[in-house]
């Protein structure tokens, strides 16, 4: 993993104050446009959606692009700050690959190990994984 994206994503201490930012509106217009106006999760088509970070910002700590997804308000709520199960993972590396801007160092080995990494360090081994239902 290229030193620059661990040094972009090394864990925050909690005396730091860590600011929840935005997609710009290119960017947040770009994932809506590949997911077809539809939410990331259930494809239910919309107007508006939330920006949910598909990795839990409280483990990833950054608003990129490849971490985005378009969520509808039910989605995002249900899903809170829990990760998704294999196949919203499977499906973020497919989209990502359409992105015209990704940080360098980025690759799908990377989302799978940042993926596995969360479900072991911050998730739990054993809790069970959100799905939309």
């Amino acid at each position: 993993m290229s030193s620059f994206l661990l040094k972009k994503i090394q864990h925050k201490t909690f005396e730091e104050k860590i600011s929840r930012t935005k997609l710009t509106s290119k960017n947040l217009q770009e994932i809506i446009d590949l997911q077809d106006s539809c939410c990331f999760y259930c494809g239910e088509k919309g107007d508006s959606f939330a920006q949910d970070h598909f990795l839990p910002w409280n483990y990833l700590f950054q608003t990129e692009q490849y971490n985005m997804v378009p969520a509808c308000q039910r989605c995002n709520s249900s899903k809170n700050d829990k990760l998704t199960v294999q196949k919203y993972l499977e499906k973020a590396i497919d989209r990502n690959k359409k992105l015209h801007d990704v940080p360098m160092g980025y690759s799908a080995e990377f989302m799978k190990n940042m993926y596995e990494n969360c479900r072991l360090e911050y998730h739990g081994r054993d809790k069970t994984l959100w799905q939309n239902v």
